[in-house]
């Protein structure tokens, strides 16, 4: 990503005390019940040219990768 560290440093920070983040096992971040219900709420929508995917070496994203 190109976001300078501090300001996702920030971001993570604040969706950690909110509770709507959280850390994986892995390493990652997954978004909380609490997180979904917040978005949810508000009806907010990402097309999916700004969602982000994570590709692993099987070339799936993460996404693809745990649909089964």
């Amino acid at each position: 990503m190109e976001w300078p560290e501090k300001i996702l440093e920030f971001h993570i920070w604040y969706l950690k005390e909110k509770g709507w983040i959280q850390r994986m096992d892995t390493g990652g971040y997954a978004i909380t019940a609490s997180g979904v219900e917040i978005v949810e709420e508000d009806g907010y929508i990402l097309g999916k040219q700004r969602l982000l995917t994570h590709r692993k070496e099987s070339g799936k994203s993460d996404n693809e990768s745990n649909i089964n």
